[in-house]
């Protein structure tokens, strides 16, 4: 799925509007890299100053529906069959994957590489045509949610690996559950690129919401060493995390405190998941995190938790972390 909806495409021209011109600066505010917005800058090849929102959203448009009428042409015959055959792998590709995959098949002789090249939309398109000529057929591609849906829509998931012998969120404490104590913890891993050697450990204090952060190698043995460091002056009553590899090994450092998300079920650590998107300001996606200093870290763990939360009637974290226990804040 593209980056740029409709939506941030007007936020993208209310920033340049106000008078920010840099790619890097700009993807920083947007939460993306500087790659993609000088894409969408240009789109139209008339600079940043003359970047219009709708002229970029009738752009896009335009090229999605050449794309459907392109494949109408190209789609038949010998690649109408590679198509089927790329689908039908047993490592049910997606249309970008089969896209990229048609650009590396030998063509044979006498034919024309571009004559197998089909853009992501225009396999889109082909797969919705296909549906409609033939729905009794078995669908080609699903599409990721057809195969890993949230349990809100009825998908229970797995309980293989290494959560499976760990205890499930579910049998966390009522105390910990309606946030009426400090010691309790969620925790998780805020990633800049995929194939970054650091990550980031993000742990938040589940009545407080006071964040503590650890740059860790992406590693499990990493993680969980990272985790037993930043919690050692905590008197830790449990510790909420899902089930990806990164925790792999928190059973044998925590045990009976730790407690595990039920798979594809991210809102039951809900607090962890929302100061993700807050620290998303600071550590944008596709920004790498291997140069991050400490100092920059210790920097924005200082603004999230110096930062006035409604939640806590106005006072923020740091002030919350020392409250005495008689006084309620809004959970």
């Amino acid at each position: 799925m593209a980056f740029f909806t409709p939506e941030k495409r007007i936020q993208l021209q209310s920033y340049i509007e106000a008078g920010l011109v840099a790619a890097t600066e700009l993807a920083r505010k947007l939460g993306c890299c500087a790659r993609t917005v000088r894409r969408e800058i240009d789109r139209l090849e008339a600079g940043t100053l003359n970047y219009t929102a709708c002229a970029a959203q009738a752009h896009r448009a335009g090229c999605g529906q050449r794309s459907a009428a392109n494949v109408r042409l190209k789609a038949k015959g010998e690649l109408v069959l590679r198509l089927y055959g790329l689908f039908d792998a047993p490592e049910r590709l997606s249309p970008e994957q089969v896209s990229l995959l048609l650009c590396g098949l030998p063509v044979g002789p006498g034919r024309r590489r571009r004559d197998f090249e089909l853009s992501t939309p225009a396999i889109y398109a082909w797969l919705a045509r296909e549906r409609a000529r033939c729905p009794e057929q078995p669908a080609l591609w699903r599409g990721r949610g057809g195969r890993r849906r949230s349990t809100r829509h009825g998908a229970t998931g797995s309980s293989a690996g290494w959560a499976a012998s760990s205890q499930s969120v579910l049998q966390r404490p009522a105390h910990a559950n309606e946030r009426l104590r400090h010691g309790d913890i969620e925790c998780d891993t805020l990633i800049g690129r995929q194939r970054d050697d650091y990550r980031l450990l993000v742990t938040i204090e589940r009545r407080s919401r006071y964040v503590r952060l650890s740059k860790t190698r992406n590693r499990a043995w990493a993680t969980a060493n990272a985790a037993r460091l930043l919690l050692a002056d905590v008197e830790l009553l449990s510790l909420s995390c899902d089930r990806g590899a990164e925790f792999a090994r928190l059973p044998a450092l925590f045990k009976d405190k730790l407690f595990v998300c039920q798979p594809y079920r991210a809102d039951e650590r809900g607090s962890c998941e929302h100061v993700n998107g807050l620290l998303r300001e600071f550590f944008p996606h596709g920004v790498s995190l291997d140069h991050v200093s400490d100092d920059y870290i210790r920097q924005a763990q200082d603004f999230i938790n110096n930062r006035p939360r409604k939640i806590l009637n106005g006072l923020s974290p740091a002030q919350a972390l020392h409250l005495p226990r008689s006084r309620s804040v809004r959970t």
